[in-house]
């Protein structure tokens, strides 16, 4: 049956119309891939503007027994500002939709407008690791040149894996030629996730994903739809990185991440474009989780 939905093979690639209907094939997957035990819970920190943790499609995602932490406002709301862009709720909403078993920690980073500060990601990164057990770090904004901190934060967190994006919305370029920074850290820990708006790079972006046309959350309860946007690469792949931790609690983060690239799915449209050649593929990837133990 997943065998032909566009969000998990190559035959649409660009068009995931029903993200409720992925959730449902990403478990069904995990459940039949994994040994066909329960999802176990795998905590993932945003990056990003915080989320509205009262809304009905992402309250029961929401990580318990852990404070709130705001790091951009320095207390412990981390709600996504109502009168802000909402991006962080629609990140959350999308990384939800991917993987039923995603918890996300109630954190909050950035402001607006890109601003992560990398000294405020160096304390976010640090607390969610050690305080709510976080094994996947979605980032869904461009850093620039890395801050030597957030560079010993990523290493240091080797079993963490952080997923990153090479470059914002527009005309796709070659990212080799810029070597974006966190995508060509020296980490086995990094996984850089594009869509077909954002950059391609043979060197530099491992994989893509699909991110028109999803339905995902908005501040206040409401929902939307999504159009193409690195900004929601990010999620997508980190929610697939949560069903492999889910399926594999024991895995590492360089064994996840070699997983996603290996079970990519091959495109002409992505070949020499990227690491994998190809677009993420949940089921492929468990599949190569389980052969690397």
């Amino acid at each position: 049956m997943f065998r032909d939905h566009p969000a998990v093979v190559a035959r649409a690639p660009w068009q995931l119309d029903d993200a409720a209907m992925l959730a449902a094939l990403v478990t069904t997957l995990a459940l039949a891939v994994g040994g066909g035990g329960q999802l176990h819970d795998v905590p993932v920190a945003l990056l990003d503007t915080g989320f509205d943790l009262q809304h009905p499609a992402l309250a029961p995602h929401v990580l318990r027994g852990v404070p709130g932490r705001d790091f951009a406002g320095s207390d412990a709301d981390p709600d996504d500002p109502r009168r802000g862009s909402g991006h962080g709720t629609a990140v959350a909403g999308v990384l939800a939709g991917v993987a039923p078993n995603a918890r996300l920690v109630p954190l909050r980073s950035c402001w607006d407008d890109d601003q992560c500060y990398q000294t405020i990601q160096v304390r976010a990164i640090d607390w969610a690791v050690t305080r709510a057990h976080a094994r996947v770090v979605s980032m869904s904004w461009l850093s620039g040149p890395l801050e030597p901190g957030l560079r010993r934060a990523i290493r240091r967190h080797r079993n963490v894996l952080f997923v990153g994006i090479p470059s914002g919305n527009g005309v796709p370029y070659d990212a080799d030629r810029e070597d974006p920074e966190p995508c060509n850290l020296d980490a086995p820990n990094v996984l850089c996730v594009t869509t077909d708006c954002g950059a391609f790079g043979a060197r530099t972006v491992d994989v893509a994903v699909p991110t028109r046309g999803i339905r995902t959350t908005l501040n206040g309860g409401s929902y939307g739809t999504t159009a193409c946007a690195t900004s929601y690469a990010a999620p997508e792949a980190a929610g697939v990185a949560a069903i492999l931790f889910g399926a594999d609690p024991h895995a590492s983060a360089t064994r996840v991440r070699r997983a996603i690239i290996a079970g990519a799915r091959r495109v002409p449209a992505w070949r020499g474009r990227s690491v994998s050649g190809g677009i993420a593929d949940a089921a492929s990837a468990l599949r190569q989780l389980r052969r690397a133990r």
